[in-house]
């Protein structure tokens, strides 16, 4: 019951939270062009509750995804899949504050997108031999 509950709301919140940028990117910046860093700012605070709300949510959610995918694959290291689970959310972070932090300010857009793949980098560093054997089992699955 508790993993449902967890998904429920973080489907809820990342819904809202999608409605927001959405707003915010197609309505709000290019009305108030000129005041378009406040609008930004006002649009990522809640952006930014909504996902600090919903971290333990993601975790949980990550870590049932990730023993899920490794009992589909069947393999007995769930680490490298609970750290896919968490650059896939690093990459749904940057999709949603990286437009609005560039038009605050560019240099606080660049530092957060550095520090974004530097993660993602990181993540595939420490498990490349896991996505090794992932894609060396897939292309023996196509010979």
């Amino acid at each position: 019951m508790k993993i449902e509950d967890s998904f429920q709301k973080l489907v809820t919140r990342l819904y809202v939270a999608f409605l927001l940028w959405l707003f915010g990117i197609l309505i709000l910046i290019p009305l108030n062009h000129s005041w378009s860093n406040y609008v930004s700012f006002i649009i990522l605070i809640p952006i930014s509750i909504l996902f600090i709300c919903s971290i333990k949510d993601i975790k949980l959610f990550s870590e049932y995804a990730g023993k899920f995918l490794c009992e589909r694959r069947k393999k007995t290291k769930v680490e490298p899949y609970i750290q896919f689970c968490y650059a896939c959310w690093i990459i749904v972070s940057i999709i949603f504050f990286a437009p609005f932090l560039y038009y605050i300010n560019s240099v606080i857009g660049g530092i957060f997108l550095f520090g974004s793949i530097l993660c993602i980098l990181l993540i595939v560093f420490l498990n490349f031999k896991y996505f090794a054997l992932f894609i060396l089992n897939m292309c023996d699955h196509v010979n």
